[in-house]
């Protein structure tokens, strides 16, 4: 049996360590939303800098791209269809492709192509240095220059430029020469 006075000196310790717990859990409580409050007011980041961006879908498939050279998105199947951005040199455009067929668009240019099975065939119109010329080309490999045609001369290799009014025809052989002129 405890005495009065042991039953005293018990509850002054059992008080005193229950007041030390409540300061140590007041204080764990207050730091803990200080924590909260300095984390939830970081400012959002006004600049990111990377080398490329890689956006994928639920199933971990890449579905978009960003990197210096352009923008470029992948379908289901990872077959790239769209990329806008750097073509060649400073040119910038678009390519849109499904299955063979491409769609390109570039500053002074548009071409439709398709590579089927019996060859590429398409159309190109451009226009720039002060010409402008619609190009075709089917599947066996003739030609068709409609307006400004780079020309060379087979016989002096002197090279010319014809005007919007002509018409170019070339054949699909090695040497691509002109079949038909007019004027």
């Amino acid at each position: 049996m405890m005495t009065e006075t042991e039953l005293v000196q018990r509850l002054e310790r059992l008080d005193r360590d229950n007041r030390r717990l409540k300061t140590i859990g007041a204080a764990v409580l207050v730091l803990a939303a200080a924590l909260g409050a300095i984390y939830a007011s970081q400012p959002v980041p006004q600049k990111i800098t990377a080398r490329e961006l890689d956006i994928l879908d639920s199933g971990g498939r890449m579905r978009a791209s960003v990197t210096p050279d352009g923008i470029s998105f992948w379908d289901v199947h990872g077959a790239n269809w769209a990329t806008f951005g750097s073509l060649t040199g400073s040119a910038v455009g678009l390519t849109i492709s499904d299955r063979g067929s491409v769609l390109l668009a570039a500053p002074h240019i548009i071409s439709l192509l398709d590579s089927g099975e019996a060859g590429a065939s398409g159309v190109t119109i451009g226009a720039g240095k002060g010409r402008a010329s619609v190009h075709l080309v089917d599947a066996q490999g003739f030609e068709l220059d409609l307006g400004g045609a780079d020309m060379a001369s087979a016989r002096t290799g002197e090279s010319r430029q014809t005007s919007a009014a002509s018409i170019v025809m070339f054949g699909n052989d090695e040497k691509h020469k002109v079949i038909w002129e007019a004027p």
